[in-house]
């Protein structure tokens, strides 16, 4: 029976790194939609990714990955980046096990204000079994199913659902993608939610999910979760990653599933004055 690593530094930025390359790809994926209506792009430098989405409002996908005590340097060229692309706002995710008083510092000079924290979690992908008599049914999403995928995500996400054949668009480039599988999940025959999952270098990341209002607390979300963790097994996967707001359901959802808190990440956001 597999056994979930003890949590080391190397440990713990692998399971960033899973998070860093799903996000990567997801707005590379953004940017390849025909007229790259959200206007999206990533900045390179070194191993860090500067992400900008300026087409989706906040900073979930505005933001600097893979900053560590050692690329502290590059702060100023990361700025500019932004700068250069009239972003006054982003974010900057801070892990403990990259994390020094140097870069804080640095941080704080250059006008980042700690936002909020955010839950990282990590297991193996062992232990779970479908409820095969259960009403829920999850299903592997085909391309052709863009629009169900669009709408189940604006529900799910408790967006306008007017956005929904945007959000279709968005994540049109995902179907197929080595790497990607999308799901939708429905009750008794009617659609009820959606997920993701990225396998790379043998870590599966359970990417964003969403279960729509009417259909919570009755166990879509940990089919969903448990259907990942068995397609996760069977592609070789020996780590699973996710992450969750703090106390928040689908954190409790995926501890109870087995999965283990790896860390809790500092988010920190720079505005310009």
């Amino acid at each position: 029976m597999m056994q979930v690593p003890l949590l080391t530094k190397e440990v713990a930025n692998r399971v960033e790194q899973a998070d860093h390359d799903v996000m990567r790809a997801r707005v590379e994926a953004f940017a390849r939609v025909p007229g790259n209506p959200r206007r999206a792009s990533v900045g390179t430098f070194g191993s860090v990714s500067a992400l900008c989405v300026p087409g989706i409002p906040g900073t979930d996908f505005t933001r600097v990955m893979g900053m560590t005590d050692e690329t502290v340097g590059m702060l100023d060229e990361l700025i500019s980046f932004y700068e250069e692309q009239n972003i006054g706002t982003f974010a900057l995710d801070v892990i403990p096990s990259a994390c020094s008083e140097e870069l804080l510092a640095a941080l704080a000079a250059r006008g980042f204000a700690q936002k909020s924290f955010h839950t990282a979690l990590y297991g193996v992908p062992a232990g779970v079994h479908l409820q095969e008599d259960a009403p829920i049914e999850v299903r592997t999403a085909e391309r052709e199913e863009a629009a169900l995928f669009g709408e189940l995500f604006a529900r799910g996400m408790e967006i306008p659902i007017e956005f929904a054949s945007a959000l279709a668009a968005d994540h049109q480039e995902l179907f197929g993608q080595p790497g990607w599988t999308l799901y939708t999940a429905s009750v008794a025959g009617v659609p009820a939610g959606f997920a993701m999952l990225h396998v790379r270098d043998g870590a599966a990341c359970l990417a964003q999910a969403g279960v729509a209002p009417e259909f919570r607390r009755r166990g879509v979300q940990t089919q969903l979760l448990k259907r990942r963790i068995l397609d996760a097994a069977a592609q070789g996967a020996q780590l699973l990653v996710s992450q969750a707001s703090f106390g928040s359901q689908s954190l409790h959802n995926m501890q109870r599933i087995g999965l283990q808190v790896a860390y809790t990440k500092s988010v920190w956001v720079r505005q310009k004055s």
